[in-house]
């Protein structure tokens, strides 16, 4: 008898005194069972409040909250966070001055707040949380890049989105490097981490030969193992510019790369219209019994190909080295059979080099 009424004496001394360093978990009127941790700690039974102050931490099941300063509101399930807020959720990350949230319904407001999600950042001076995963912010500022320098980001008057879902713009404003380059009066772009066909952001280029370009991506995710990028580039000096990309992949280790240029050049010397391309092929295959497969193939159109266009990516190789082999590694030996032909990018022309080049069809070492 006398130990319950010293224990209900320490709770109420618990619940009522100020404290440092400490730590408690409270459960609302709702079940929401909520750990509190803060240098300062008070609870006003009257007001139905609990005072955080320093260090405040406070986890809401999934949804972390750090702060200097915190009032929760239990009557209402609601939290006033102040003071270099940090709200952690399941599927973003949210920093503010000021956050009010909800965490019965998970809504609320946060002021002059950032949210970054995967590679997604959303940021605005007031933005509503709606529910879980959803926003909506006026004058909002939203880009994909939040590692980086943003090559590309958006401005609208109003953002409706979603975290792994979609983002409704009404009148945004397209930048390139904090430049505005494009309006539109509606806009709706993916929020989801997995991949999504659809419009990749521009890029732009320039190069002494073709001058200045613009380029417009577009993505097709074919499947998990497949996808497939095409896109277009328009050159001042040079014209019209396609290319694609197809990745595959077949096993966890096995797939390949295939990619191709093609333009007709209308800044060639001494024809003009010429038809330049440049192409790619990479391939790794395993197969039974510690076979392995593997095909490189790289064709190019003329040696000045990589001089005029920067994504060459053999530029300063004296050729291109075209090979498919057959591997078996033993214990203590291995077989292979490879092929190899070598295009020199150091003559005048593709056909110059040809003769003068060492090529291997078949060769087989043990």
């Amino acid at each position: 008898m006398y130990l319950q009424i010293l224990t209900g004496i320490l709770l109420i001394f618990l619940t009522f005194s100020p404290r440092s360093s400490d730590a408690q978990i409270i459960q609302s009127k709702e079940k929401t069972k909520v750990l509190l941790n803060a240098q300062f700690i008070e609870r006003d039974n009257e007001k139905d409040i609990t005072i955080l102050r320093d260090n405040v931490q406070v986890i809401l099941e999934q949804n972390f909250i750090s702060c200097h300063e915190a009032i929760i509101l239990w009557s209402k399930n609601e939290i006033v966070a102040v003071g270099n807020v940090l709200l952690k959720t399941p599927k973003s990350d949210i920093k503010a001055d000021k956050v009010i949230y909800n965490f019965k319904d998970q809504t609320g407001k946060i002021f002059n707040g950032t949210i970054v999600s995967g590679q997604v950042l959303m940021q605005g001076d007031v933005i509503d949380k709606t529910g879980p995963d959803s926003y909506k912010a006026n004058n909002a500022y939203l880009t994909s890049c939040t590692t980086c320098p943003s090559s590309w980001s958006l401005t609208a008057d109003t953002v409706d989105a979603t975290i792994e879902g979609y983002a409704y713009l009404k009148n945004p404003l397209l930048h390139f490097v904090e430049i505005p380059f494009l309006y539109v009066p509606y806009l709706v772009i993916p929020l989801k981490n997995e991949r999504q066909t659809g419009l990749l952001p521009p890029s732009f280029d320039s190069t002494t030969h073709s001058g200045f370009a613009v380029e417009m991506p577009y993505f097709w995710a074919i499947n998990r193992s497949q996808d497939l990028t095409v896109s277009a580039k328009l050159w001042k000096e040079s014209g019209l510019q396609v290319s694609t990309n197809y990745r595959y992949r077949l096993s966890e280790k096995s797939g390949g790369e295939l990619m191709y240029y093609f333009l007709r050049d209308r800044a060639a010397s001494p024809i003009p219209n010429k038809g330049r391309w440049f192409g790619t092929y990479e391939h790794y295959l395993e197969l039974p019994n510690d076979f392995v497969q593997r095909t490189s193939i790289n064709l190019v159109s003329d040696t000045d190909y990589g001089r005029d266009f920067i994504h060459f990516p053999f530029n300063g190789q004296a050729a291109l080295d075209n090979r498919v082999s057959i591997t078996k590694t033993y214990p203590t030996f291995q077989l292979s059979i490879d092929s190899s032909f070598y295009s020199s990018l150091i003559q005048e022309s593709m056909d110059a080099g040809k003769e003068s080049s060492v090529h291997r069809l078949p060769e087989i070492r043990f």
